[in-house]
């Protein structure tokens, strides 16, 4: 049976894991969106004034929205990371709870 100390270096390696991997992930899709403003940014410079003129308050938006996102993303990070340290705490005060003559 493992000990409480591997326990713990095993719950710290999942947690840097599992932030690691979100992280990753949510990048990924802001990356992906900034991507696709981007594109639509190229369409509506090649397309006809008329078009800009449509276009231009959209994507416009758009950049704001995803400003917006990326600072929720960094905010989720850190939020996640509190999270964890949160769970660690109580799984470290359940086990002590549960060892033999505690």
């Amino acid at each position: 049976m493992p000990t409480n100390e591997e326990l713990s270096d095993r719950l710290d390696a999942l947690e840097a894991r599992v932030d690691d991997l979100s992280k990753a992930l949510m990048d990924e899709k802001v990356e992906s969106l900034r991507a696709r403003i981007e594109e639509l940014e190229v369409q509506m410079n090649l397309g006809a004034k008329d078009a800009r003129d449509q276009l231009a308050p959209v994507v416009d938006q758009l950049r704001n929205r995803f400003l917006d996102l990326r600072a929720l993303v960094d905010q989720a990070g850190s939020a996640a990371t509190s999270a964890a340290g949160d769970l660690r705490g109580r799984l470290e005060d359940t086990a002590s709870k549960i060892r033999p003559g505690s």
